[in-house]
């Protein structure tokens, strides 16, 4: 009967074996057959370098100070200062004075500094818009916008009042002018 015992245990270990050894392979080829499903053909293109460059905003080519001398009562000046936009965009430029300074002889009775400023007139002409003022009271900014590679020309003529009295004669004043640039909004691209 020994015998037959280990004939019999044999034959059930075997279809157990078997089955372990089936399922075993079947979970082997459904996860073959998944792994199967994520294989994609792939491919890359690099297009490049992309350059970026920036654009420039300057004021070039201005032109020298100048000076007005021997001016009379009831008499103006006009001069010519120009600029150009040598950057690569359009501006919109702002022109005033500053720097306003009379240089006057300390020891001078007569000077007064209010009355020698309120009686030298200024006027500052781009194009068409012109504005008017004095020393004391400086003339507003004259603004407009200059297209790239363009030049403007800044007429500023410089007078002295009529009822400017002798505390006027022999003296000198100073003055600068300032063109602020800003760069023009741009309309965003549209895409194509």
């Amino acid at each position: 009967m020994s015998e037959n015992t280990t004939t019999a245990q044999a034959t059930t270990r075997r279809p157990w074996r078997t089955r372990a050894a089936i399922a075993g392979a079947g979970v082997l080829a459904l996860t073959g057959g998944l792994m199967a499903t994520n294989a994609y053909f792939t491919d890359q293109e690099t297009i490049g370098p992309q350059n970026v460059g920036t654009a420039t905003l300057s004021i070039g080519e201005t032109s020298s100070p100048f000076a007005v001398e021997d001016l009379l009562p009831g008499v103006s000046q006009s001069e010519t200062l120009s600029f150009e936009n040598d950057g690569s965009v359009p501006f919109a430029y702002s022109i005033e004075l500053d720097g306003i300074d009379p240089v006057f002889d300390p020891d001078d009775p007569d000077a007064d500094v209010e009355d020698l400023l309120g009686w030298v007139t200024i006027s500052v002409e781009v194009g068409s818009e012109v504005e008017t003022g004095t020393l004391l009271n400086p003339p507003d900014a004259v603004t407009g916008t200059v297209d790239e590679g363009e030049d403007l020309d800044i007429d500023v003529a410089v007078g002295l009042v009529s009822d400017a009295t002798n505390a006027a004669q022999d003296e000198e004043l100073q003055f600068d002018v300032v063109i602020d640039a800003t760069q023009v909004p741009q309309s965003p691209p549209t895409g194509s």
